[in-house]
């Protein structure tokens, strides 16, 4: 059982990783400056919407709590997360594709 599960990491990490050019990525600075992806702000009940609506495709998180959610069109939204990985359970608990989402962590 515990090398199904290993592999079953290994894969997942391994589909992160090949995906991650697909994820728009702001640097540390970029993010200060609220230049997150150049994406339009939305507040995070509005970021949960969107993952209720499965447009989501790609989440970048960063260490600042800034979010970047891709949608379907390739658009960008930018939002901060109460608390950090929130993005992660809340992709979780309201996105019907969470399994096909890609996300991307600093």
């Amino acid at each position: 059982m515990r090398r199904l599960h290993a592999a079953a990491v290994v894969a997942g990490l391994s589909f992160m990783v090949a995906c991650a050019t697909a994820v728009p990525y702001a640097s540390p600075d970029a993010a200060a400056s609220g230049e997150v992806n150049a994406g339009q702000r939305v507040d995070w009940n509005q970021a949960i919407a969107l993952l209720r609506s499965g447009r989501v495709l790609a989440v970048t998180q960063l260490h600042d709590l800034s979010v970047t959610l891709t949608t379907d069109d390739g658009k960008h939204y930018a939002t901060k997360e109460p608390t950090i990985d929130a993005i992660l359970s809340a992709i979780m608990l309201n996105a019907p594709n969470a399994q096909s989402i890609v996300v991307a962590t600093e």
